[in-house]
């Protein structure tokens, strides 16, 4: 019977929060083989209350306390909650987690929990072979039943297999999926910089990038080893920017035929230089319409007035030209018989309307009675790479590398190896 070894059983918190910190003291060779391919923490559920799961070979422990589930060869059923306590005196008050399996329970007194196993499924769900579930803290935890969030912690390069193969459909052109690996790549290590203090890197939605665990088996099964012959194929390969730093490669699933400057859409960002776009309309939902009343447009941007919001009464969309998409949209409303203004980012507009609803910010505005109606094309912000248009040239039999320098045309790729070596070599020079 094989069990894991406990070497893991370390101030785990600690050493994953300050990762980002400089690896003082380690060899050449070492900190070549951590940073390659360092540990990704992707936020992959959050706000629950509990989780059911299929384990094999599970270890669990807090910081403080070890408890060791050993469950090889065999598969077992945990369930695993944040509760609060009553202490012996029924005054003071704990949180733990409950940890259930086979009709036992233990309780372990710690915010984080790390979990370390062969194989973690949920229903059809896999999960990494490590994983940590976050302990939300404040005044809205007020019931016996706590809410926490599961981050799985895996390498680099196998976290992008999970992205390329949720990001991009895998029938699609080799060399589209690896422009996509190139640009996921960069953006995640931008992501694990900034930050590098908080108990995770990114999300597993669009709020970042979408992912899904691919495991082991799966890898090698199927289209989705062909989404590891793209992270695989170019290995190592990252964009980087102006100033020589990797660039936080954005990317989206459709321009519309012309790509923007994140500061245009965002207020901030680096500019890597705009691309228009022959390519996209191949997309069959490239055109779109979104209709939605006065009253309820009033209910979805609530949140940018100050004070209670009667009706909107008017609506400007703000662009550089009409070839452009949409800035900045100007607002104006009714509230306690005064007429009110405020102007906001077109993407915090999209935002307020749904992703789904809002497929972009390139839209032509009208309005008939009491109703506005927004006709649009292309899906998503509109920053960095189209999706569309990589799988349309990659058709056309463009590489990856002519892909990637189309809709970045300011930057420069390189390998993250090399950049490594330098820094290594600098520092050993002042030393």
């Amino acid at each position: 019977m094989a069990v894991f070894s406990t070497s893991w059983a370390l101030p785990f918190l600690s050493i994953l929060i300050f990762s980002g910190l400089p690896f003082v003291g380690l060899s050449a060779r070492a900190i070549s083989t951590t940073l390659e391919n360092p540990s990704v923490r992707v936020r992959m559920e959050t706000k629950i209350k509990k989780l059911d799961f299929e384990a094999v070979g599970l270890q669990i422990r807090g910081r403080e306390q070890l408890y060791d589930l050993i469950a090889i060869p065999h598969s077992e059923e945990v369930s695993v909650e944040r509760v609060v306590v009553p202490a012996a005196t029924g005054i003071a008050r704990k949180m733990a987690w409950k940890i259930t399996r086979s009709g036992h329970e233990q309780l372990i007194f710690d915010r984080y929990l790390l979990m370390k196993n062969i194989s973690m499924r949920k229903g059809g769900r896999f999960y990494p072979n490590q994983v940590i579930l976050s302990g939300h803290q404040g005044k809205e935890q007020k019931t016996d039943q706590q809410t926490f969030d599961v981050i799985g912690v895996l390498p680099l390069e196998n976290y992008l297999v999970g992205v390329v193969a949720s990001e991009m459909p895998l029938s699609w052109p080799i060399e589209a999926l690896k422009a996509q690996a190139v640009a996921a790549r960069s953006y995640t290590l931008v992501s694990m910089r900034e930050r590098a203090g908080q108990i995770f890197h990114v999300e597993s939605n669009i709020l970042d990038q979408v992912f899904t665990h691919i495991s082991q088996h799966q890898e090698e099964s199927g289209l989705t080893a062909k989404a590891k012959e793209a992270v695989m194929g170019t290995e190592g390969l990252v964009l980087v920017g102006p100033k020589h730093q990797v660039l936080k490669a954005y990317y989206h699933s459709d321009c519309g035929g012309k790509t923007s400057n994140a500061a245009s859409i965002w207020g901030y960002g680096v500019s890597t230089g705009t691309a228009v776009d022959s390519w996209c309309p191949s997309n069959p939902k490239a055109h779109w319409s979104f209709e939605i009343s006065q009253k309820s447009l009033s209910e979805k941007l609530q949140k940018f007035a100050a004070h209670p919001m009667g009706s909107v009464i008017a609506l400007v969309a703000i662009r550089p030209s009409a070839e452009d998409r949409v800035e900045k949209m100007k607002i104006q409303w009714q509230s306690g018989g005064q007429t009110e203004e405020k102007t906001i980012m077109a993407a915090q507009f999209r935002e307020a309307m749904g992703f789904d609803q809002m497929r972009s910010t390139f839209f032509d505005l009208q309005k008939k009675d009491s109703e506005y109606l927004f006709i649009g094309q292309g899906f998503g912000h509109g920053v960095g790479l189209c999706q569309w248009g990589a799988k349309a040239q990659a058709k056309a039999g463009r590489s990856y590398m002519d892909i990637l320098k189309h809709y970045y045309p300011r930057a420069e790729t390189q390998l993250l190896k090399s950049r490594l070596a330098r820094q290594f070599e600098d520092s050993e020079a002042q030393n």
